[in-house]
């Protein structure tokens, strides 16, 4: 899973089932509100079999969670999970942060 901090530009990496530097198309599916976002690259660059896009919108807000689907030339070249959220240390982090404790 991808965490995405709230701060724009975002930056998403990946390591892709294959990628030959064809046409990418990068698609985000908020998974409560079910609406799918095309996203608008700033930037793509593949480095050490790493992908790497940066993108601006749209505007990610804490507790957003995502299904990210990224196509080079209309083939599904990686599939996975994000969640956007403002916490810095990720190894603690805790879903209801300050809001429920039992």
């Amino acid at each position: 899973m991808w965490i995405f901090n709230l701060t724009a530009p975002y930056q998403f990496k990946c390591i892709p089932r294959s990628y030959n530097g064809g046409e990418l198309t990068f698609f985000l599916r908020d998974e409560l509100r079910d609406i799918i976002f095309e996203i608008e690259m700033l930037g793509s660059f593949y480095q050490n079999n790493v992908l790497i896009i940066n993108f601006d919108e749209p505007i990610l807000i804490e507790g957003q969670s995502f299904e990210i689907t990224i196509n080079e030339n209309d083939v599904l070249i990686y599939r996975g999970k994000a969640f956007a959220t403002a916490q810095t240390d990720l190894e603690n982090f805790q879903l209801n942060k300050g809001v429920l404790k039992v």
